[in-house]
């Protein structure tokens, strides 16, 4: 659905009430925009206004590095760098603030060049181990 493009007027046009309604009514259609939760699409509210967007769910590659046990992991955020290699990025998890293991595999192997997506959902990041 297009909106009808609202008129355009010059120096000396006389302003119209009917100008400022669909002005008014404008504001009023953007202002009760909803967005269904099926949809794929979040509605953010700020203190200047809406943002539309596409709900994701941010995701990293990790490589795991330490196994603190009940299927909470350290490990280093990893970025894909030239011809096919990767390299450590700033982000790692320590015992404080671990990766946590979907499943609760304490059996993750550490310390190898194995990468892992990982995605932040509630409080925590967690990746899935396949053997």
């Amino acid at each position: 659905m297009n909106a009808p493009k609202q008129p355009r007027w010059g120096s000396g046009d006389e302003w119209k009430y009917q100008q400022a309604n669909q002005h008014s009514e404008g504001i009023e259609r953007a202002d009760n925009l909803k967005v269904d939760a099926s949809s794929g699409l979040e509605m953010n509210m700020t203190p200047t206004g809406k943002t539309l967007r596409l709900k994701s769910t941010p995701e990293i590659f990790v490589k795991i590095t330490a196994s603190y046990g009940s299927g909470n992991y350290g490990g280093t955020q990893q970025f894909e760098a030239s011809a096919g290699t990767w390299t450590d990025g700033s982000r790692t998890f320590g015992s404080t603030y671990p990766l946590r293991e979907l499943n609760g595999s304490t059996s993750v192997p550490t310390g190898t060049s194995q990468r892992h997506r990982a995605w932040f959902a509630g409080h925590s990041w967690w990746f899935a181990y396949c053997v």
